[in-house]
């Protein structure tokens, strides 16, 4: 099974699991019946912000579409670093799995590793998850809310749910937090 086909099936077995039609997911999220169908049969690939869409509209997080599971629900408790998976979300942005999805269980946990960024403008997020982050290594400047915050480590932020809000890394070494969210 390929990566669009193993994406695709898990989608589909989540959809069907939450009892959603395909016409019901597309309204959610905003993306055609059509091209969803395509997705769950393989045919189709995913971009970063359609992943993204699904998975929150699924109360999923990103790699709960990737084969790197185990099996057991007991098993998921743990996770080894060679399990965690990495997503790069930009040049300067590196998000990875802390924990696996545990069923009803709304917590998640994720390392994010910023780079060095001189960029004026980095692009705001938001997001219906409230979400605690925690600097472990290097400096990064967090925007939030329209204010801005030299965060440093052992420093802790709480973000509200949908707060816009955005980082970067102004120092010339890697950036290094932990973050928790409900969703």
């Amino acid at each position: 099974m390929n990566q669009s086909e193993m994406i695709g099936s898990r989608l589909k077995e989540e959809r069907l699991k939450q009892k959603l039609t395909l016409k019901q997911l597309s309204e959610k999220v905003g993306l055609s019946i059509g091209y969803l169908s395509q997705v769950e049969r393989g045919y189709g690939t995913l971009s970063l912000s359609a992943l993204k869409k699904l998975s929150s509209a699924l109360g999923l997080e990103m790699s709960a579409f990737f084969d790197n599971h185990p099996e057991d629900e007991n098993d998921k408790l743990l996770i080894r670093s060679w399990q965690r998976e990495e997503l790069q979300l930009s040049r300067q942005f590196i998000q990875y799995t802390a924990s696996f999805s545990l069923p009803n269980s709304k917590m998640r946990g994720l390392v994010f590793e910023l780079q060095p960024s001189f960029d004026p403008e980095e692009p705001l997020y938001s997001h219906p998850e409230e979400e605690i982050l925690y600097v472990l290594e290097g400096s990064c400047l967090l925007t939030l809310e329209g204010k801005e915050y030299l965060l440093n480590p052992g420093d802790c932020v709480h973000i509200p749910a949908n707060a816009p809000h955005s980082w970067k890394n102004p120092t010339a070494h890697t950036a290094k937090l932990f973050g928790a969210y409900c969703v």
